[in-house]
């Protein structure tokens, strides 16, 4: 298959492996603030050039705003085709937790795999990074250990 019959977008190719998500891929994505931040442009940019990544980046950010609570919000979000990746700010490691539950239980929008971090950003607040799969045929974690 060709780079131009992948089924996937550029920048989420690189978070993929055999259809999954990358455990190993995901995680240094999630903690580097400089390849994070990268990694969230070039899923916006590959969006922003294919309307169906753009609607999937318009549903999952309703679906993310229904989740958050008063003293939460979202950051950087963008989708491809079967991942999404993005980042939200809440109070505390424990209220980023509880964030990711209470998404994951959104039936409008479905999780099928999800990986994240929470890291501290002052005394009031941490910032929760994450990556999911918005795709049936992309639901599992794999990992090279």
């Amino acid at each position: 298959m060709s780079a131009g019959d992948s089924p996937y977008l550029a920048a989420e190719s690189a978070m993929l492996q055999d259809g999954a998500l990358s455990v190993e891929q995901s995680d240094a994505i999630l903690a580097s603030d400089k390849v994070f931040e990268k990694t969230v442009r070039a899923f916006a940019d590959d969006a922003g050039k294919r309307p169906e990544a753009q609607d999937l980046t318009a549903h999952y950010r309703q679906a993310i705003a229904r989740s958050l609570g008063k003293d939460e919000s979202l950051g950087e979000f963008a989708c491809g085709y079967s991942l999404c990746i993005g980042s939200v700010r809440t109070r505390s490691a424990e209220a980023y937790e509880a964030w990711t539950e209470k998404f994951g239980l959104d039936a409008a929008a479905p999780t099928y795999s999800f990986s994240g971090l929470s890291k501290k950003l002052d005394q009031r607040n941490h910032e929760g990074r994450f990556v999911f799969s918005t795709d049936p045929a992309a639901r599992s974690m794999i990992t090279n250990q």
